[in-house]
């Protein structure tokens, strides 16, 4: 079903410039499209193109992770290594204070003399026998960072590196003689990012702690990789992430829920009615729980913002996600499976209208 048909209920798309952020190589069959950054439109590849960039970037080599341990001879692998095997590994530790206890993240840094790197990890589907790392991110130090909440490791050193050779200190040159070209790259950061959809056996899914999702479709797929680098030029984080998801099904074109703990608006509206610009949101800002492509709706100012001020709500509260609507934060939220989010870049340029 397309994505109009999806919003029918709920909205009109109007002729609008909008923002738009995304990351990577989509893969759809046999074709391969380059979401681009800010407003610039994607961009269909030739074949025997997307599919080099494709797979450069899904190698399983980038997100196995060598020479852990004290002996530096263990390896840690995105979608594989359990929270079980993280801790046994890096040291038992508890989970770094934040707001999303089902996706605890563990945070370690270097007990070697003269060594500062620092190593996170998150694990998703925590609390289920088929919890899997998704997130590594290597940094050369702790700037920015609670220290004294990082446990001190004898595995964590400089010295780590992607089976593909991705590690800290590299040059430019080096990651793309890795990587190939990036699909992102400014002055301070190089990203690379490959989204499919893939199907898995029952058994796989099981093994995930997905059973109610073991007769359904296919998973959506995400790898992200991302690099920033220091005033020399050099790689000063190393930030990894391959996300395996069934969406949620729609159970209806709004899909939005209201917890008990926030007063509604009088009108009975959880997204008020009006114009709203669709802006997607960077992936490294949703790793900590949810799916891209992910959009934020930016309220107008012909009235929209100001029935959202009137609801007492932060206007930056709504979004279009892929996440089921029993979520506690749900309300504000439009709920689309992966197909419609994806089918939303297509109306790059375009106001989402609610009515009432």
């Amino acid at each position: 079903m397309n994505l109009f048909r999806l919003l029918l209920l709920l909205a009109a798309l109007l002729a609008v410039p909008a923002a738009s952020w995304s990351y990577g190589v989509e893969r759809q069959g046999e074709a391969y499209f380059w979401h681009k950054y800010d407003d610039k439109p994607s961009v269909a590849l030739r074949p025997d193109q997307g599919r080099a960039a494709f797979e450069r970037v899904n190698a399983p080599a980038n997100v196995i992770l060598t020479g852990l341990g004290p002996s530096e001879g263990q390896t840690l692998t995105l979608d594989r290594t359990g929270m079980r095997q993280v801790l046994d590994l890096l040291g038992k530790a508890d989970p770094l204070p934040d707001d999303c206890p089902g996706v605890p993240l563990f945070g370690y840094k270097s007990a070697r003399q003269g060594d500062s790197t620092v190593l996170l990890v998150a694990v998703d589907a925590a609390d289920t026998p088929g919890s899997r790392v998704y997130m590594a991110e290597l940094r050369a130090d702790a700037r920015g960072l609670k220290s004294k909440s990082l446990r001190s490791s004898q595995a964590v050193h400089a010295g780590i590196a992607t089976q593909s050779g991705l590690r800290l200190g590299l040059t430019r040159a080096q990651v793309a003689a890795i990587l190939g070209w990036p699909q992102h790259e400014d002055k301070k950061s190089m990203e690379y990012g490959a989204v499919q959809e893939q199907a898995f056996s029952p058994d796989e899914i099981r093994a995930r702690g997905h059973e109610k999702d073991a007769g359904g479709g296919p998973a959506s797929v995400y790898r992200v990789i991302h690099l920033a680098f220091d005033k020399e030029s050099r790689v000063s984080r190393l930030w990894l992430y391959h996300r395996v998801s069934w969406d949620t099904p729609l159970a209806n074109p709004a899909g939005m829920g209201r917890p008990a703990s926030r007063t509604p608006h009088p009108s009975g509206e959880d997204i008020p009615f009006g114009n709203w610009r669709i802006v997607e949101m960077d992936v490294k800002n949703l790793w900590r729980g949810l799916l891209p492509p992910v959009y934020r709706l930016v309220p107008m100012k012909d009235g929209t913002l100001e029935r959202v001020k009137a609801m007492g709500r932060d206007p930056k509260d709504f979004s279009i996600r892929g996440e089921g609507p029993a979520d506690p934060d749900s309300d504000g939220f439009i709920v689309l499976p992966l197909k419609a989010r994806t089918d939303l870049r297509q109306g790059r340029g375009s106001l989402l209208r609610t009515q009432p």
